[in-house]
């Protein structure tokens, strides 16, 4: 008697973990789905070609030398030019 009830403390306690893991992956994949739908312009989030971000130049994808160099008149593409 004294080895079932051991047996069902352990399986009890494994039991246990097992669901508690489960809450924690659970909880952290749902975290993953809302932080990738919040990024992807299909479910509201922002596009690559929206308001700048910290480090952009605030360009277009479409601009030429002439608008590069006059939003940033250092760079390496308009220096001796």
């Amino acid at each position: 008697m004294h080895a079932l009830r051991i047996t069902t403390y352990v399986l009890t306690s494994l039991a246990s973990l097992v669901f508690l893991a489960m809450v924690v992956y659970g909880y952290l994949a749902v975290q993953d789905l809302r932080n990738s739908l919040q990024s992807n312009p299909l479910f509201g989030g922002a596009s690559s070609f929206s308001a700048p971000g910290a480090g952009d130049t605030g360009l277009d994808v479409g601009d030429n030398y002439a608008n590069l160099c006059s939003a940033n008149p250092g760079a390496p593409e308009c220096v001796g030019g």
